[in-house]
């Protein structure tokens, strides 16, 4: 299907007291089929397009003029769904959740020849339904919630479960984490919002 990124740039004038919006536009092609997500990098270079039946398209959007497709390939194993994805903390890891209760840490690293390509460096098992996955704003954690009412806190650089912990009977449909990450928000099926302190200090 067609795939289209818009950047917008603030254009301040230094005879007008209004800025203005400058945008570039880039559209082309992908074959993936039932997109789950759309990441896009802080510091929008990368684009990487998840699809539930676990395949992943990696674009270099640095310069929208000549975007280009870096590289394609099965993220999950056959017959396993893509559940949830997102980008850790300073966008460089995907983190993607699938129905086998996996939760797989993709990174971009160097061949021998200096070429940059996707590598699954890092699985946690959650052993729920995944709902939501939320990082945390500054630093390598994250957090998961699954279709049993459990909310989870994973450390990635350490590869170490942190806190497992049961606060609902439905489903969480939603996570919103502090930026300290000293609290966090959940939703759940029931539109009931709980709310956790957490103590969980560097590193």
């Amino acid at each position: 299907g067609m795939l289209s990124v818009v950047r917008a740039s603030l254009q301040e004038s230094l005879l007008e007291d209004e800025a203005t919006f400058e945008f570039e536009r880039s559209s082309g092609y992908t074959d993936l089929e039932d997109i789950l997500a759309l990441l896009v990098d802080p510091v929008q270079s990368n684009l990487y397009v998840i699809s539930r039946d676990g395949s992943l398209a990696w674009f270099n959007i640095s310069d929208l003029s000549h975007a280009r497709l870096m590289e394609q390939l099965s993220i999950t194993a056959p017959g396993v769904k893509v559940l949830e994805s997102t980008l850790l903390a300073g966008g460089a890891s995907i983190m993607v959740a699938s129905d086998d209760g996996v939760i797989n840490q993709w990174f971009s690293v160097r061949d021998e020849e200096g070429a940059r390509h996707l590598q699954k460096i890092r699985s946690f098992e959650d052993g729920g339904a995944v709902q939501v996955l939320a990082p945390e704003h500054s630093r390598k954690g994250f957090y998961v919630a699954d279709n049993d009412g459990n909310i989870s806190a994973f450390h990635t650089t350490a590869n170490q479960l942190l806190l497992k912990e049961s606060i609902a009977d439905t489903p969480i449909v939603q996570l919103a984490i502090a930026p300290r990450a000293n609290a966090l928000w959940a939703l759940d099926d029931n539109n009931q919002l709980h709310f956790l302190r957490i103590r969980n200090e560097y590193p």
